[in-house]
């Protein structure tokens, strides 16, 4: 399958690109984080395969955030509201009346809201390693984290960004992935994906942003998928054992099809 077309929206003055794959009677919706670059994921192997592995089934949308990847600079970071109403508007340009929602870290609070605000437009919520409280405040650190936690995790994801096209974000990703090959496909994503500036305000937003108060309004089948040890994963947690609706269900972790060709990323 080759690449598809790029479309384009225009939001407030700038172009908010997107991918359609497939034509499956199901449709997702695939809000990608920052450095997850709708075009560069497309050579990379696994990335690929799974791509055509939805296609069979799903009609797939791609996109990222404003300012970032494809689309056109912007001068500040979109707020949740402004984020969400751009997800509703890409499902409009592809005329998908409802839609699996797929996010990932700080993607994942605009589309609580769009499922918030829009039950009827969206038929699932998967939400894998989000972020829910916020990490920023002048009050005590969310549950289940100790202020060393906190500062370690804010610290190490600043250096990162403040390195931006390095490829810092390779080892906060997974440690044993840390090697120079990774460093440089990783450096290549970030400078592809968004400008220093850019990609730091957008950090800092996110540090700060905070989807709790969200998550009780959705409406919608919901299911979370997270790795145990994730902020979102905690809240939730403490938040079903107080008596959080049953529909609102947890996994240990996602699964992944891997293709029969070689992947570029290689692990120590």
């Amino acid at each position: 399958m080759d690449p598809p077309v790029t479309r384009y929206i225009q939001r407030d003055g700038a172009a908010l690109a997107y991918q359609i794959v497939g034509e499956g009677p199901h449709p997702i919706a695939w809000f990608f984080e920052d450095m997850m670059h709708p075009d560069l994921m497309w050579t990379d192997p696994h990335f690929h395969y799974n791509f055509e592995r939805c296609a069979r089934f799903a009609r797939s949308l791609f996109f990222q955030r404003r300012g970032f990847g494809l689309s056109d600079p912007v001068e500040h970071v979109p707020t949740l509201e402004e984020q969400a109403d751009d997800v509703v508007a890409v499902l409009d340009d592809a005329e998908v009346d409802r839609a699996t929602l797929v996010g990932a870290a700080s993607t994942c609070g605009p589309l609580a809201l769009v499922a918030a605000r829009h039950p009827d437009r969206v038929s699932g919520l998967v939400l894998a390693e989000p972020w829910s409280d916020t990490l920023l405040s002048d009050g005590d650190p969310p549950p289940g984290w100790t202020a060393d936690e906190r500062d370690r995790f804010v610290d190490s994801y600043r250096d990162a960004y403040a390195c931006w096209g390095q490829g810092k974000l390779t080892s906060l990703a997974h440690p044993t992935l840390d090697v120079p090959h990774n460093r440089r496909i990783m450096a290549l994503l970030e400078r592809c994906s968004a400008t220093p500036r850019t990609a730091q305000k957008h950090l800092e937003w996110a540090l700060r942003a905070n989807y709790s108060l969200i998550l009780p309004a959705i409406q919608c089948p919901t299911k979370v998928l997270h790795q145990p040890d994730t902020l979102f994963a905690r809240e939730a947690g403490r938040r079903m054992a107080a008596g959080w609706p049953r529909r609102f269900r947890t996994a240990a972790s996602t699964s992944c099809h891997r293709s029969p060709s070689a992947q570029p990323w290689v692990k120590c």
